[in-house]
């Protein structure tokens, strides 16, 4: 009776602060049955220490782990004459799942100036963010931001429906036209940009002067 060979094809699987093992028995048990796996865990190549015992099982799952942090492995098997020679060693990195699909909505400029009986405008960019792509609706409302507004400038979009692509970005001009019976003041015009739950607002601050 002999201890057992090392455990075969050790593999790594990386999740959110976990890390799944999984690996194969050992091609000889030494001529006694395997009672146990012990796991060994480093944080650089060949720097593995002991870590944890295991029953006769060929999987393992360590959360104790840190996200972004890289982890080395090996395992043994044992029986009643000893523990076998080390598998071949694995490494993971943990990490959280990446984030949602959605989109970013900035304008610039993001003040304007516009004379009575003129107009000013800004440009509307959507940029994918986690891969999002789809169809973005927009719309413009304008707010007091005056003691007194009794004529209102007008503000929209064009187009109100741009098509944001994976990894890219879409645009749309905001136009803010202030007619000669606008009263002079300062407004906020807020965009808001629409993708089945999907909604994000971003404001431009209009000054109308003569």
């Amino acid at each position: 009776m002999t201890p057992p060979s090392a455990p075969q094809n050790l593999e790594a699987v990386a999740g959110d602060a976990n890390v799944g093992l999984s690996w194969q028995a050992p091609a000889s048990d030494g001529g006694s049955p395997i009672t146990n796996y012990q796991i060994y865990r480093g944080t650089t190549a060949g720097g593995a220490t002991f870590l944890a015992t295991v029953g006769d099982v060929l999987t393992y799952s360590d959360t104790n782990v840190t996200n972004g942090q890289s982890y080395f492995y090996q395992v043994t098997a044992r029986n009643a004459a000893g523990e076998s020679p080390r598998s071949n060693e694995v490494s993971a990195t943990p990490n959280p799942p990446p984030p949602p699909p959605d989109f970013d909505i900035s304008a610039s400029p993001n003040t304007l100036t516009i004379h009575i009986g003129s107009s000013g405008t800004s440009t509307i960019t959507l940029t994918s963010v986690g891969g999002f792509s789809g169809d973005v609706s927009l719309s413009a409302s304008v707010a007091c931001a005056s003691l007194v507004c009794l004529v209102y400038p007008t503000a929209g979009v064009n187009p109100d429906v741009v098509t944001v692509v994976s990894g890219g970005t879409a645009t749309s001009t905001l136009t803010v036209s202030a007619g000669v019976l606008t009263t002079l003041g300062t407004y906020e015009v807020t965009v808001t940009a629409t993708s089945g739950s999907l909604a994000h607002t971003v404001t431009i601050t209009v000054y109308v002067t003569l």
